[in-house]
C-alpha cells in the first residue's frame, strides 16, 4: 500500500517522539511544520506535551516542592502515574534532590554483560570469571599491565 505524493504520513510513534524531545535541533522539522493542525485537531496532543515539559521542568529545577505542585495540578489528567508518584514520593524527592546518581553501577553492569554474551558458549565459567577480573582491575590507576595479567593467570 502506498499513499499518493500529496498526502503527509505522521505516525503515531514519530509524533511521540517529536513531543516527547527537549532538544529543539533533534526534533524533526517536517512534524513541527504541521503540529499546530495536530493539536487543533487533537487536543490531546498539546495536553500530552505540556505535561511532559511541566515533568521534566520539575525534575530538573531540584526542587522538590514543584513535585507536590505537578502531582495536584495533573492528578485528573494522568491518574495512574501521579498515584505512582504518591507511592514512590521518598525516591522520587531523593532522586529530583541528589547530584549522586547510579550510572556508575549502571556502567559496571553493562560492562559485565557485554563480556559475558562475548564468552557465552565459548568458555567455561572461570574463563568468565578471569576475562571479567581482567576487564575490571584494568580500570585501576595504581596498577601496572603487567601485575594484572600476573594476577589473572595465577587465579
Amino acid at each position: 500500500m502506498k499513499y499518493p505524493d500529496d498526502i503527509i504520513v505522521i505516525t503515531r510513534k514519530d509524533l511521540l517522539k517529536n513531543l516527547l524531545t527537549i532538544d529543539e535541533e533533534k526534533k524533526n522539522k517536517e512534524i513541527e511544520k504541521y503540529l499546530p493542525i495536530i493539536e487543533n485537531k487533537y487536543p490531546i496532543v498539546k495536553t500530552i506535551k505540556t505535561i511532559f515539559i511541566d515533568f521534566h521542568d520539575t525534575i530538573f529545577v531540584n526542587d522538590t516542592e514543584l513535585l507536590d505542585i505537578f502531582i495536584e495540578l495533573y492528578k485528573n489528567d494522568i491518574p495512574s502515574f501521579c498515584n505512582g508518584l504518591k507511592k514512590d514520593i521518598a525516591a522520587v524527592r531523593n532522586a529530583i534532590s541528589s547530584e549522586i546518581n547510579s550510572g556508575f553501577v549502571e556502567g559496571n553492569n553493562n560492562k559485565f554483560k557485554l563480556i559475558k554474551r562475548i564468552v557465552y558458549g565459548k568458555q567455561k565459567l572461570c574463563n568468565l570469571f578471569k576475562k571479567s577480573y581482567l576487564c575490571f582491575l584494568s580500570t585501576l590507576d595504581n596498577l601496572a599491565s603487567e601485575e594484572i595479567v600476573a594476577q589473572v593467570l595465577s587465579s
